[in-house]
């Protein structure tokens, strides 16, 4: 879960950005599926955060589900990167 503290939706767009890593993932925002991670269908690291589904002024949850068809399955380190 995050908190948006002082972004203005006006002003700036949001993406969740992730470091290379093994594994499919499906990734969701306040319970809806905003993408999915299939490094076998291309390279996208990158996941646009539409402000429909972002709440400003409350508490977001994101949540991934990763594939384990390796043991090693994961997508690196996660962060939050203006557009």
């Amino acid at each position: 879960s995050f908190r948006l503290e002082g972004v203005d939706p006006k002003q700036s767009a949001l993406a969740l950005a992730f470091d290379p890593g093994r594994g499919r993932a499906n990734l969701y925002l306040n319970g809806w599926l905003i993408g999915r991670h299939w490094p076998e269908r291309g390279p996208q690291r990158r996941f646009w955060l539409p402000w429909g589904l972002l709440s400003p002024d409350q508490e977001n949850q994101l949540a991934i589900t990763v594939g384990k068809r390796d043991a090693r399955a994961s997508l690196g380190k996660l962060r939050l990167e203006p557009i």
